[in-house]
């Protein structure tokens, strides 16, 4: 080949990407005005899975509730987000007024509230039952240091999570639930079955843990308030609204 011929195929080339990239440019800004712009989105399967109350319970709010941009809430839709969860209600709202990440060490972590859900139990059962409740208190502290770093962080709290490494030891000194709190626990029990569904536990450790995940999340649920208020956030948040 020449470098003519050379000079030729790498002008069509970038006249093809040029193209493609305008024609995608293109839809998007014809889907962006478009007032049935949520008819033409590419929408994963819906999700058929019975629910627990720490995603069903909510104020009934949707996502355009919270006036975020177009191409915010396409990507959320299309990630197969249908409304906001109890958590998502609570901190979107505080997310915009500025404040993105939560302080931490959070107070209480992960491991405290572990801790103070085997306490709640232990004047209420029988030993054996106190044995089950510490076994899954310890299965939950070890699903979150496993799964946090690969499965409960958003892009945002990437450079924040390479800062614990460094400062607190985090993966090496420290687990992270040591330092994460309530809010990251959340994220966890809302994909736990997805984790088990994949996880190489034998079938009667999977219902042993599915027996107390229901009440493990109403103890979550009763609590949550006293865990997270607005002084928990900091750091301003990059634009989101319109």
């Amino acid at each position: 080949m020449t470098n003519s011929d050379e000079l030729i195929v790498t002008t069509k080339s970038t006249t093809i990407i040029n193209t493609n990239a305008s024609t995608a440019n293109t839809n998007t800004k014809s889907i962006l005005d478009d007032p049935n712009w949520k008819e033409k989105l590419k929408l994963p399967p819906k999700d058929n899975r019975p629910k627990t109350s720490d995603v069903t319970n909510t104020k009934g709010h949707n996502f355009e509730d919270y006036c975020l941009k177009r191409e915010l809430l396409m990507g959320i839709y299309e990630k197969g987000w249908e409304k906001p969860s109890p958590i998502q209600e609570h901190s979107i709202p505080i997310a915009l007024t500025g404040r993105d990440l939560l302080t931490i060490p959070c107070q209480p972590t992960v491991e405290e509230i572990a801790n103070l859900y085997k306490q709640s139990k232990s004047n209420k059962q029988k030993p054996f039952e106190t044995e089950h409740t510490n076994h899954f208190a310890e299965s939950i502290i070890t699903y979150f240091d496993t799964a946090l770093s690969t499965m409960l962080l958003y892009a945002v709290e990437r450079s924040q999570y390479k800062q614990l490494q460094e400062s607190h030891g985090l993966g090496d000194k420290a687990q992270p639930s040591s330092v994460y709190g309530i809010v990251h626990l959340l994220r966890l029990m809302s994909q736990l079955g997805t984790i088990l569904a994949y996880s190489p536990l034998e079938q009667t450790e999977v219902d042993f843990l599915l027996v107390h995940i229901d009440d493990f999340n109403r103890f979550l649920e009763k609590n949550i308030k006293s865990w997270i208020n607005d002084d928990h956030y900091e750091k301003p948040l990059a634009v989101l609204t319109q």
